[in-house]
């Protein structure tokens, strides 16, 4: 029986969430799902890139808990694959303007 779209995005949402920086490949290899179909599932759904569509994933995942825990960025970025904090700040700045410690301070004030 072949899976819809929708059905697809749910995986690869359930595996970005617990393997944020997989690769297409292993995450086709994971799933049982043609890489091609998961790019089209995707770009279907949401009108980006696997590639595009996965850093918008990680990101959401960074600021969650950089505004919600008191963890380390170094913890948060070793937590979610990154080899090293500045790359991963780097990459939260780029997905959202503002670097994770600002996020945190954001996130402290309103509370």
């Amino acid at each position: 029986m072949a899976r819809s779209y929708d059905e697809i995005l749910v995986e690869v949402r359930l595996i970005l969430a617990l393997t944020p920086r997989v690769q297409l490949s292993a995450l086709s290899k994971r799933t049982h799902i043609d890489r091609h179909l998961i790019e089209r599932a995707v770009h279907e759904l949401t009108g980006c890139s696997f590639r595009d569509y996965r850093q918008k994933e990680v990101a959401v995942q960074a600021v969650k808990l950089v505004a919600e825990t008191n963890a380390l960025m170094k913890q948060i970025a070793t937590g979610m694959g990154y080899r090293s904090h500045s790359a991963f700040c780097r990459m939260v700045k780029r997905a959202t303007g503002i670097t994770p410690r600002q996020i945190r301070r954001k996130a402290q004030a309103s509370t």
